[in-house]
């Protein structure tokens, strides 16, 4: 009971940190034509009185930006998402996202306001700046780090994903150092940007305890997000990870609608490849942004994460009320 008591403040703190600071909640649609706004496996239902199949939404980012589009200045939600993947500690079907986009911020903007958000939470829930979680104290004091996706791959495992042009050569990088991806599908079939994924969560994110910054992911990892000035290959992106676990995956937006068409050329052609997570082209997103998005930066914020790590819960099972088992067969 003190567990979703402390769930329930959660949301209630960042609620109105949110307005505080000149966000609006809003709605958007859990039942869509495209399963859009990240890369990932979705539920696919049928709706009977338009005869058309629909998925049921797997981030609501492709809709809050049209929100920005429309003339809203900053905008989040509190949204339920499903995804069809993996059970493990850290993945449910369904889950908790909050995201959030506010015009004219850029990522570096967004990490400091991600930061500051966190530790007001930290304090109005817990009154302190760290929390035990599973036998481990993890400090969110002081300024936490900030390293490259880049940096971070190359100095745990010694591949530099720079030097690959394609998912053959990275394929063989991985082989040569007898590292083995887990993947839902066959590894051969997954495009370079789900393999980038595969291999940091492999190399990386299981080393992570204390919050950090990961920063400027692949362009092919992140198909709806600002390229780099400086360097193309790259985006303005991070992750804030803890413990292990992706809590915060944020960037700065692409709002070019040529950029954006281009971008999901290439999802489509990993999808026909055989890439299960790619993303499908959303016209109607196109032709908002084509109307005007401004600059912008969003993030999403795993509540269910979030609350398994302030609340010392091991699986992200115990922090869900009513989580989806399998049924008993008698």
């Amino acid at each position: 009971m003190e567990r979703f008591r402390t769930r329930s403040g959660i949301i209630k703190n960042i609620r109105s940190y949110f307005e505080d600071n000149g966000f609006t909640e809003i709605d958007t649609p859990v039942l869509t034509n495209k399963a859009s706004g990240a890369m990932a496996k979705p539920f696919v239902t049928h709706h009977n009185a338009l005869d058309i199949d629909i998925f049921m939404r797997i981030a609501p980012e492709t809709y809050l930006k049209r929100a920005i589009a429309g003339g809203f200045d900053r905008v989040y939600e509190f949204a339920r998402c499903f995804r069809n993947e993996g059970l493990d500690p850290s993945h449910l079907p369904d889950f908790t996202l909050l995201e959030y986009y506010a015009s004219y911020w850029n990522y570096e903007d967004n990490m400091d306001f991600t930061e500051k958000l966190i530790k007001h939470l930290l304090q109005s829930v817990k009154g302190l700046l760290s929390v035990t979680y599973c036998g481990k104290e993890l400090s969110f004091d002081g300024n936490w780090p900030r390293i490259t996706f880049r940096d971070l791959i190359l100095r745990d495992c010694g591949i530099d994903i720079q030097s690959v042009s394609s998912a053959e050569e990275l394929l063989s990088e991985i082989k040569d150092r007898g590292i083995t991806l887990e993947a839902s599908g066959r590894i051969s079939e997954c495009g370079l940007g789900t393999l980038f994924d595969l291999l940091y969560k492999k190399v990386s994110r299981p080393l992570i305890t204390d919050p950090i910054f990961v920063t400027q992911h692949p362009v092919e990892l992140s198909p709806l997000a600002r390229r780099n000035d400086s360097d193309s290959g790259v985006t303005d992106r991070f992750q804030l990870v803890v413990n292990g676990w992706e809590i915060v995956n944020a960037y700065s937006e692409l709002v070019d609608p040529r950029e954006q068409e281009a971008r999901f050329a290439e999802q489509i052609r990993a999808r026909e490849a055989g890439d299960t997570e790619a993303m499908e082209i959303d016209n109607d997103f196109l032709t908002a942004m084509e109307y005007g998005m401004p600059p912008m930066s969003g993030a999403g914020i795993g509540i269910d994460r979030l609350a398994a790590l302030l609340t010392d819960a091991e699986t992200l099972r115990d922090v869900v009320l009513f989580p989806l088992m399998k049924p008993n067969s008698n």
